[in-house]
């Protein structure tokens, strides 16, 4: 497959604070998590610290969080390099991200994880089939998406190969979506 398509022109402080994250395919580190949230601050030396909070085991479940850092690319500030584990860096890719800074898709390569998020937990039925969409557009399995903050009773079907849901559709247009680049770094 193609490199996973970043946007352009990301503004890192812009883009630093607190996502909700509305679906998700979990990494193996984060199967047991509910109802998580990423909170990226950048840091002095140019890296984002980042805290990945979420309920443990259920919804009701204890609160936890990781901490890790990223290094965003010097000149493609929308590839970062996750630390997960030291000294290993995964691929991190804002792929999708919306002109308002209100909700983000993050990417790989690989198309094995994926993080649809917002900054508010109350987007629109007919918002969130679009993002789904453009999931789907990336090479992404839809059916291995998890839902959380409100959309664990959301569920998809296909009408003639097109993603369909509860609310109308609402197809946003390219313009509404920043410029999109090309770059490779990561895996």
């Amino acid at each position: 497959m193609q490199p996973i398509t970043t946007v352009t022109n990301l503004d890192l402080n812009r883009f630093m604070g607190t996502w909700y994250v509305l679906a998700d395919i979990a990494t193996p580190f984060d199967k047991d998590a509910y109802a998580p949230t990423e909170h990226y601050a950048l840091a002095d030396n140019g890296r984002v610290q980042t805290t990945y909070q979420y309920r443990k085991g259920g919804p009701q479940g204890e609160i936890k969080s990781k901490t890790m850092s990223a290094r965003p690319h010097a000149e493609t500030p929308a590839i970062w390099g996750m630390r997960v584990l030291w000294p290993f860096e995964a691929d991190y890719r804002v792929a999708y991200l919306d002109p308002d800074y209100r909700y983000t898709v993050v990417a790989r390569n690989k198309r094995d994880f994926v993080w649809i998020m917002a900054r508010d937990q109350d987007l629109e039925d007919a918002l969130v089939i679009d993002i789904l969409r453009k999931v789907e557009g990336l090479g992404y399995d839809l059916t291995k998406l998890r839902f959380h903050h409100g959309l664990e009773d959301f569920t998809l079907s296909k009408d003639g190969g097109v993603i369909t849901g509860a609310g109308p559709d609402l197809s946003a247009s390219e313009s509404e979506i920043i410029e999109q680049s090309t770059p490779r770094f990561g895996t």
